[in-house]
């Protein structure tokens, strides 16, 4: 009876044994069936960030397009509309003076405009040399009907004449000339 006992034993811990052997298998292959999945749609969703993106791309080059061609037009809504100098005394090294300017730009469009530059340069106003250092800044975005006072310098030296001199403000979108004001400074 003890042998019947202990075949009984075994049979039944064999018989255990391959119910929990079949039962992981059974998990493992439901797990690597969930792996697989999760990956189908991990490469789904990497296909989907590159086709976004190529969009992105896509549409930030219109915009670039659209900004050119919006410089490119003499009729620009994105204008300068008004020029002060400040000038005065503000030593930056040595013999270089800092002069600093305010020039406000108006946004007349419909939509905001970025990516904008701003820069100033003094010059003899009759022959068109430049008499100091171009100083100049980029703006955040101009929301539409938005007007913005900007401060900016220009850069001379201790010893510079002004008796001559003219400013040339430029107001940039990239490399498209949005407004151009040429301001006498005396």
């Amino acid at each position: 009876m003890s042998k019947k006992i202990t075949l009984i034993v075994v049979l039944l811990a064999i018989s255990i044994l391959a119910f929990v052997t079949s039962l992981f298998n059974s998990q493992i292959v439901d797990l690597q069936n969930k792996n697989r999945e999760l990956q189908a749609q991990n490469t789904n969703f990497q296909n989907q960030t590159i086709a976004l993106q190529d969009q992105n791309r896509r549409l930030e080059d219109r915009i670039t397009q659209l900004l050119e061609q919006l410089g490119e037009n003499s009729s620009s809504l994105v204008k300068i509309v008004a020029f002060k100098w400040i000038g005065g005394f503000h030593p930056i090294v040595g013999l270089l003076l800092e002069y600093p300017v305010n020039v406000t730009i108006q946004n007349k469009g419909a939509i905001a405009v970025s990516g904008l530059s701003l820069t100033v340069r003094l010059i003899n106003k009759y022959d068109g040399t430049q008499i100091g250092e171009s100083g100049g800044t980029n703006t955040d975005p101009l929301q539409s009907g938005e007007t913005r006072e900007i401060k900016a310098a220009v850069y001379a030296a201790l010893d510079t004449s002004f008796d001559d001199a003219a400013c040339v403000i430029t107001l940039r979108s990239g490399n498209s000339v949005l407004d151009e004001w040429t301001r006498s400074i005396s």
